[in-house]
């Protein structure tokens, strides 16, 4: 028990005994259990504000570069996909805010981590914004904003949430929505993220842009540098078994509730944490699907 460990402590300069050996060891694996835990969590970080210490904490990320999108301009393809991922910001008073990132699977439908939104009061107090990034010559482009309609659902233990977004249009087209993967995920399969990590300008991670000879980026995609690790996680801690896959592609805290794409451009998963090794966490999107909508949803990848 801890309570022994605390009792009868070596006096300095003699040898530590064979129980206190024990209790040193016991220390050592709680402690690598407890970071265990901790690597499997998602993470939601304070923004904007001072910050409120370890609650806060900034997620472990993977392996590889975060680019700004500009850097895939070249890639209608891409774009198109970029147009309907949002910056979420969660405002927690006092200048304070929770930044996380989500994408539309309808019309006016949004998809986020049930760690970011978890209710009605969090959606809220939340901010959609899409089109919050740079142009191809550097520019911020501020975007157009919405506030979270209602709160239609969610679980922790598939850590998702489907808010509707307030004041976007039924059959819009400038903010479209995502074809959702229904097949299964293939091993080693090239991937792709779009994301808000902290609460910035969108980036993406996952694509290889050709440098021009002053070294700077074309614009031109030659490639992917990230995808999956392994194709079915079946235990990760506190969520549902047999629904996380996992990947080498970079993301940031604010990151949660991303979508992961593969080379088709489809949504193969929903981004939600850290993992153990440099890798990160995904919902598959073959698991979470049945669960978004009571209707077929309006597009999907087959």
């Amino acid at each position: 028990m801890l309570g022994s460990c605390d009792q009868q402590q070596p006096k300095s300069g003699r040898r530590i005994s064979g129980r206190w050996l024990g209790c040193l060891l016991w220390f050592g694996l709680a402690l690598a259990t407890l970071a265990a835990a901790q690597a499997a969590d998602p993470d939601r970080q304070f923004a904007g504000g001072p910050s409120p210490g370890a609650a806060a904490r900034a997620a472990p990320s993977a392996p590889g570069a975060l680019q700004p999108l500009a850097s895939v301009f070249d890639r209608r393809d891409i774009m198109a996909r970029a147009a309907g991922v949002a910056l979420l910001k969660v405002q927690a008073g006092q200048g304070r805010y929770y930044p996380c990132t989500g994408f539309l699977v309808e019309s006016r439908l949004l998809l986020t981590n049930y760690h970011c939104i978890k209710d009605q009061a969090d959606c809220q107090a939340t901010r959609i914004t899409f089109g919050y990034w740079r142009d191809e010559n550097g520019k911020l482009l501020d975007g157009e904003t919405f506030a979270c309609g209602q709160f239609l659902g969610g679980a922790h233990a598939l850590d998702f949430a489907l808010v509707s977004v307030a004041g976007l249009a039924d059959g819009q087209s400038k903010w479209p929505w995502l074809p959702l993967a229904a097949n299964r995920l293939a091993a080693a399969s090239p991937l792709y993220i779009l994301q808000h990590p902290g609460g910035a300008e969108m980036q993406i991670s996952g694509l290889l842009s050709a440098s021009g000879s002053d070294g700077r980026q074309t614009g031109a995609t030659v490639g992917f540098s990230c995808g999956v690790v392994q194709s079915l996680v079946a235990k990760v801690k506190n969520y549902q078994d047999n629904s996380n896959f996992s990947y080498d592609c970079a993301t940031r805290a604010g990151s949660s509730g991303s979508p992961v794409l593969d080379q088709r451009n489809c949504v193969v998963g929903l981004h939600h944490g850290a993992g153990l090794g440099g890798v990160n966490l995904g919902v598959l999107m073959q698991v979470l699907r049945p669960r978004l909508t009571n209707r077929p949803l309006a597009r999907q990848c087959q």
